[in-house]
């Protein structure tokens, strides 16, 4: 006994003397003021608790001594850290450092010693890779596993759609990959992806985008201090409101340790903060928290602390599981075969709850989602590993409310579809157009064979009537969500029915043109069926380019989207294709346009026909108006006034359609109607002499001046009136202005003046215009082809009159007389045209000398 007590002494001093302390270093970068106290904190709240060190080893044997080194925030600074560290402390192990960026370049450097590593904030996907950092593991989730919660949280609240804005280095690359991987077998679609680099000052490119992607959700990878600018630049433009909602990484719950501003804390406002569950609230949490606020009154513990010192107890227990296998002196020494999963991947009891690893060194854990508001971050959502998400309390947004925003703005449709307001106006609008034009049409072909309506070619009118509704129909199929079938349909109704107008309308110009202005086709008749083929070859030209542009790239609807609005136009897939077809269709149909201005210009003075081809004149003038109004708006874009030009451009094609309309087949159908109204009170039809019986002589009592008659009545045979010289001759007949649809038979004292070659027109109501004087030869004068009995008188300036007389054979007697001073022809040769004429089967009267006449027919 008494030698016991010696030897257990001896036993005892030898155990003490083998008994070792590992030196352990905490590397963060605690002497850089841009991060502000967050760094600082975390090693305070290491400091206080390093007491946990003192349980690592139940026996006693060995302890643990921690030394803290700074790595100053780059790369090389952090390399000469760890650098240092094993030389001046020979360390075993290293806890750190916090962002990625540092702790991959001292991963490497350590590997080369010996030296096991552990982060409580590092989550790049880069350190997962044991071939290149087999000592390294973590209490933090790996950064896929941050972005697949992202995804997994978003299919909870229900958005599709979602923009990326990464930070180029690992911690931002690793998020943002795994985040959009998981996204899309997801269902969600990400809008935009855009990268940016660390210490970046312009954000202008990435904010452009993001507002023009169309959707308000964004994913935020990067660490707090590289989005404080980024996040000042975006609440300029306004990414930051309520409709926005921003997603960003666990970087951020160091936040408010930053050197933030007032405004910066209100830029995270309804900010939701997707970070592993740090939390646990066992008895070690409480104790640590405990320690630090003694220490530290007034002091918040920082995101990420609890992971840092979970990094301590696990390190601390892997070295002593080493030791326990080898010996202190083999792990000093660097003498020993490393296993991480051996020594390190056990699970434990910590302060952030159990830690448990994967076979990478990557920590297991449940994400929860934090919000943000006035500074203060609040738990309310927890996502679990098997993807479903618990809400834990009402979310905040930057709205101040818990109403969910949606992941696209709510825009405005700007189409006119068939059940909006603008829609049906417009529908209306151009289906009473078209049943107005079905009507006159119809009133047209009941009076078909009168003269007014045969002398204007009825199957031309026809043409006509059919191009204003199929420009009206390019209208309606224009109207609504367009596709490639009414993309197409408008655009073929569109050039089909101006070609009918303007090529039907041409071909009537053309054949008066050369009715007045070549004498050598005067014999030569002009059918419609030859014009007919004319306007067909127009109309096939047209379709040769129609087709080319279908068959090599046809226009198709587009979609133009932004955050506001939606609309849509039809355009062919590439853009110099629709301009180049654009354009030869544009010149074909201005060729037409030009023809029909060149003929209507040089017949506007004929007084045939209504005056047509005046109306036709003024028809293109309009047309070329309103035709730079609608190709504006059909071109060009209006942003957020698309559909204002819409209803501009439909409204300015239903004028042009309505004046075309009105000029050349309207004001047809009216005079017709007036032709056949019952007289007005002021209308003299029918001229009755003082007895009130009808006058049946040449002359009236009131025929002023002398004639030498030689004996002969001057009521006698027609060949008679070369032997009687008359000086005036005066009579009271009804006289209409031609050319107006408005004018009526008024009552008019018409003189004959042979001798100054005039012809007076008096009106007799008691107007303060007294009447007209018109130069015989100046002027044409021929029997009236619309109406028998009648005398049309028009002059080169554009006038035109016609006079009434009781019987034809007074009529032919006006002729003869005014002949000699007019260039028409023969009265006989007059009577016989007119006569043909009234059959229906040529047209108008003739014009021509005396050697022959040209024979007018219908246009």
């Amino acid at each position: 006994m008494v030698l016991f007590a010696p030897a257990f002494i001896i036993l005892l001093v030898a155990h003490r003397a083998l008994a070792v302390t590992f030196n352990l270093s905490v590397n963060l970068p605690f002497l850089t003021p841009s991060l502000g106290k967050s760094v600082v904190n975390i090693v305070k709240f290491i400091q206080a608790n390093e007491i946990i060190l003192n349980d690592i080893d139940p026996t006693g044997s060995h302890s643990f001594r921690l030394v803290y080194t700074a790595t100053n925030f780059t790369s090389r600074n952090a390399t000469l850290a760890i650098q240092n560290a094993i030389a001046e402390h020979n360390v075993v192990g290293v806890i750190g450092d916090r962002p990625s960026s540092l702790t991959i370049p001292q991963a490497l450097t350590g590997a080369k010693d010996y030296v096991w590593m552990c982060s409580g904030a590092s989550s790049s996907v880069d350190l997962t890779d044991k071939s290149l950092f087999p000592y390294f593991f973590r209490t933090m989730a790996a950064d896929p596993y941050q972005g697949v919660f992202f995804s997994y949280f978003m299919r909870h609240i229900g958005w599709k759609s979602a923009n990326v804005i990464a930070s180029s280095d690992a911690y931002g690359r690793s998020v943002s990959t795994s985040f959009m991987s998981t996204a899309q077998t997801l269902g969600i679609q990400i809008a935009a992806n855009t990268v940016f680099n660390a210490g970046q000052a312009n954000f202008t490119d990435i904010i452009n985008t993001v507002l023009n992607s169309g959707s308000q959700i964004i994913v935020l990878a990067t660490t707090a201090n590289n989005g404080i600018e980024l996040l000042r630049q975006a609440k300029a433009r306004g990414l930051i409101s309520s409709e926005w909602v921003w997603l960003v990484c666990d970087s951020f719950a160091y936040w408010m340790t930053l050197n933030v501003t007032p405004q910066d804390i209100d830029n995270v406002n309804g900010m939701l903060v997707v970070y592993p569950r740090e939390d646990s609230y066992n008895a070690l949490y409480n104790q640590s928290v405990a320690r630090f606020q003694q220490l530290n009154p007034g002091e918040l513990v920082p995101a990420h602390s609890f992971n840092f010192l979970d990094c301590v107890s696990a390190m601390a227990r892997g070295i002593l599981r080493i030791v326990n296998a080898t010996s202190a002196a083999d792990v000093l020494a660097r003498r020993y075969f490393p296993d991480l999963n051996r020594f390190f991947l056990h699970s434990f009891e910590g302060v952030t709850g159990n830690v448990e690893f994967d076979r990478q060194g990557n920590r297991l854990v449940p994400f929860q989602v934090f919000n943000f508001w006035n500074g203060t971050s609040t738990l309310v959502y927890n996502v679990l590993p098997d993807s479903s998400v618990i809400q834990v309390s009402p979310v905040r947004f930057f709205s101040g409310t818990s109403d969910i925003p949606p992941d696209r703005p709510r825009k405005n449709s700007l189409v006119a579809t068939w059940d909006s307001a603008a829609g049906i106006a417009l529908a209306v609008l151009n289906a009473v157009s078209m049943l107005t034009i079905v009507a006159v049409w119809a009133y047209l072909f009941y009076a078909r064979e009168r003269p007014t309506v045969k002398n204007l070619s009825f199957p031309f009118l026809t043409l006509i009537a059919i191009g204003c509704m199929l420009l009206l129909g390019s209208n309606l199929a224009a109207l609504g969500v367009p596709t490639v079938a009414t993309c197409q349909a408008s655009l073929w109704l569109f050039c089909f029915g101006f070609e009918l107008i303007f090529a039907s309308s041409a071909a009537k110009s053309f054949r008066l043109f050369k009715i007045f202005h070549n004498k050598r086709l005067s014999k030569v008749r002009m059918s419609n069926m030859a014009l007919m083929v004319r306007v067909s070859l127009v109309l096939l030209g047209q379709s040769v380019i129609l087709a080319a542009w279908s068959a090599v790239d046809a226009q198709q609807p587009a979609t133009i989207q932004t955050r506001s609005y939606i609309t849509y136009r039809c355009s062919s897939a590439n853009p110099t294709t629709d301009w180049v077809f654009s354009i030869i269709t544009l010149l074909y149909n201005f060729a037409l346009w030009a023809i029909l201005i060149y003929f209507a210009y040089k017949t506007r003075n004929i007084a045939s026909n209504f005056r047509e081809t005046s109306f036709m004149f003024h028809t293109a003038q309009n047309t070329a108006l309103t035709g730079v109004v609608v190709a504006a708006f059909a071109w060009f874009s209006f942003g957020e006034s698309s559909l204002a030009a819409f209803i501009i451009k439909q409204c300015a094609l239903i004028y042009s359609v309505a004046f075309a309309f009105a000029a050349l087949i309207g004001r047809i159908a009216v005079a017709v109607y007036l032709d056949t109204a019952p007289p007005a009170n002021d209308s003299v039809v029918l001229r009755k002499a003082s007895n009130g019986s009808k006058r049946n002589r040449f002359m009236s009592a009131s025929v002023a001046g002398t004639a030498t008659i030689g004996g002969t009545p001057i009521a006698t045979q027609l060949n008679q009136l070369k032997t009687l010289q008359l000086s005036v001759i005066r009579g009271d007949f009804a006289v209409k202005r031609l050319g107006s649809l408005m004018s009526t038979w008024t009552n008019h004292q018409v003189t004959l003046n042979l001798d100054e070659g005039v012809l007076h027109f008096f009106s007799l109501a008691n107007d303060a215009k007294l009447g007209t004087v018109i130069r015989l030869s100046q002027a044409q004068v021929y029997p009236s082809s619309a109406m028998p009995g009648c005398l049309d008188v028009s002059t080169k300036s554009g006038g035109a009159w016609s006079i009434q007389f009781l019987t034809d054979d007074e009529c032919n007697q006006w002729l003869a007389l005014m002949a000699p001073s007019t260039p028409v022809g023969t009265s006989k040769e007059r009577s016989r045209n007119r006569s043909t004429s009234a059959t229906g089967k040529v047209g108008t009267g003739t014009t021509g000398s005396s050697g022959g006449g040209t024979q007018q027919q219908g246009v």
